[in-house]
């Protein structure tokens, strides 16, 4: 079975910090993804699932991705909950993981900002995955339901 790859990158960014890359569509004969796209695949996949709604593994999926309701006075929480998540997605992938080829070393936490005038629900998690080859990725998730 082939690891599908959704976007491409362009090398554009939206601004002048290079955090955001714009992105393109993939062709069906475009090649599948490998590598470090496969495991940042698996480590979105995780953290987008809501804990629980895995029939065949209830504690599969994370919680702090699906808040409703998000305040200032929240971020204390969230942050523990990201953390939890993290490592709870890093034990999974670590343990489930068959690939000899490259395997998740680790997922640090690079950023969690919270900006109630974008939206009054939005969080963005940084995270940063990097892999036994060397290999680095940042991946950028948000709570924002207009985006998702």
């Amino acid at each position: 079975m082939l690891d599908l790859r959704l976007y491409n990158p362009t090398g554009n960014y939206t601004d002048q910090t290079n955090s955001s890359e714009y992105m393109q569509l993939v062709r069906p004969e475009d090649p599948s993804a490998s590598g470090i796209e496969v495991i940042a695949g698996k480590v979105v996949k995780y953290l987008l699932t809501g804990r629980g709604s895995d029939a065949f593994d209830p504690g599969y999926g994370g919680v702090s991705m699906h808040h409703t309701q998000i305040s200032q006075a929240f971020i204390p929480q969230l942050t523990l909950e990201v953390h939890d998540d993290v490592r709870r997605c890093t034990e999974f992938i670590k343990r489930t993981d068959g690939n000899d080829q490259e395997r998740l070393l680790r997922i640090n936490v690079l950023d969690i900002r919270y900006n109630a005038r974008l939206s009054p629900d939005r969080v963005d998690v940084y995270l940063e995955i990097l892999t036994t080859k060397n290999n680095r990725a940042v991946v950028a998730l948000t709570t924002d339901r207009r985006r998702n």
